[in-house]
């Protein structure tokens, strides 16, 4: 999947390193650890970006959106990054097991003059 990832239109990129941005402050300001897993698995059908770490967790409520009524915002707005892509977005954590976290755009291949490239399906 290297070939696709490096081949990622500008939507597609941004994205991924704005919900990326968002997870990582997330893991710095509560989850208790500064070590994070970042993997990338890409194909012809879709990009996945998972995003780990081993800090404290959380009790993950059925939306999302609930924690912005306690004051988190950064879950909601990766969220909402994604939104823009027509992504996906799945939360697993519990209490002291960490968190992990699934982000995934579907992709379309693309060809112009400036050859091929993979831009996100509308």
């Amino acid at each position: 999947g290297e070939d696709i990832l490096n081949s990622l239109s500008e939507d597609v990129s941004i994205c991924l390193y704005r919900v990326l941005q968002e997870l990582l402050i997330n893991i710095t300001r509560h989850a208790g650890t500064r070590l994070a897993y970042i993997r990338f698995n890409a194909n012809e059908d879709q990009v996945k970006m998972i995003v780990q770490d081993e800090g404290k967790g959380f009790d993950v409520p059925v939306r999302i959106n609930e924690l912005v009524v306690d004051g988190h915002f950064g879950l909601m707005g990766a969220q909402e990054f994604l939104d823009v892509v027509n992504g996906t977005f799945k939360v697993e954590s519990n209490p002291g097991k960490g968190a992990t976290i699934e982000s995934v755009i579907p992709l379309i291949r693309e060809a112009d003059v400036n050859g091929v490239h993979y831009d996100y399906r509308r």
